[in-house]
């Protein structure tokens, strides 16, 4: 098999340690009541779970910083028949391009947590890029209207040892896949550090990230100070157990 870049690993990841129509049914409750209104995922990655939301009917305007990851997400589209342009943007540009657009903002997949760091092994617990990217977000937002995200909770946090997921072998695309995957938590820097290891029809891949490590209560507090009136959180993530997700209203 051809070697497969970046976004492509993260479509066989995805599917291989998570249920793509859990993701979709969990995401339809909350996006049902702005269904008539004008929805943003400003995350959207390779499009996993919603271009089927999209191809169902649902009208969401989707954006990502990474080219990359947009020029997957156009494939991914064009592949299932779904027509949508993918727009280029960072979370700190929002709210100058598309002021106050939205009645509802989704930022899925823990991504907010990864402002400024992904390939960053910088050790300063430095959050500012965080609370900028959810100003850029905030803007974005109609007053009543609210942000999805979701970010690693608290109760997996391990700072004695690395958490580790062991997936069992899956069918993507009728190819077998394994993932094993280690998150290391370090309380000193506030850092998160995110290894994965994979296989898929016997070719290898792996890749390390890291993120900022952020308590939910913090979390909260951010998006308080920015403006953000009421906190829900949301108990019982269907999508991956070890995340969990707020509903910010505006």
């Amino acid at each position: 098999m051809k070697p497969l870049n970046f976004p492509a690993q993260i479509d066989y990841y995805l599917d291989a340690v998570s249920c793509r129509n859990s993701l979709i049914e969990s995401l339809k409750p909350i996006i049902e009541p702005y269904k008539n209104g004008s929805i943003l995922d400003c995350s959207v990655g390779t499009g996993f779970g919603v271009i089927e939301l999209i191809n169902s009917g649902y009208n969401i305007i989707c954006s990502d910083a990474c080219g990359n990851m947009l020029n997957r997400f156009t494939k991914n589209s064009q592949s299932m028949n779904v027509t949508s342009s993918p727009l280029k943007i960072k979370w700190q540009e929002l709210g100058c391009k598309l002021p106050e657009l939205f009645d509802l903002v989704l930022c899925r997949g823990n991504s907010i947590i990864y402002s400024d760091m992904w390939d960053n092994t910088k050790a300063d617990d430095d959050i500012n890029e965080i609370i900028t990217s959810l100003e850029g977000i905030y803007s974005s937002i109609k007053d009543g209207g609210c942000l999805y995200v979701d970010i690693p909770s608290d109760k997996f946090f391990n700072f004695e040892a690395p958490m580790v997921l062991n997936h069992n072998e899956k069918q993507v695309n009728c190819l077998p896949v394994c993932v094993d995957e280690k998150i290391t938590h370090n309380k000193e820097t506030n850092k998160r550090k995110w290894e994965v290891e994979m296989t898929i029809a016997g070719d290898k891949y792996s890749f390390t990230k890291y993120s900022h490590l952020i308590l939910e209560q913090d979390f909260k507090n951010i998006l308080i100070d920015i403006g953000f009136k009421k906190i829900e959180k949301i108990e019982g993530c269907k999508f991956r157990e070890h995340y969990c997700e707020f509903i910010a209203h505006k």
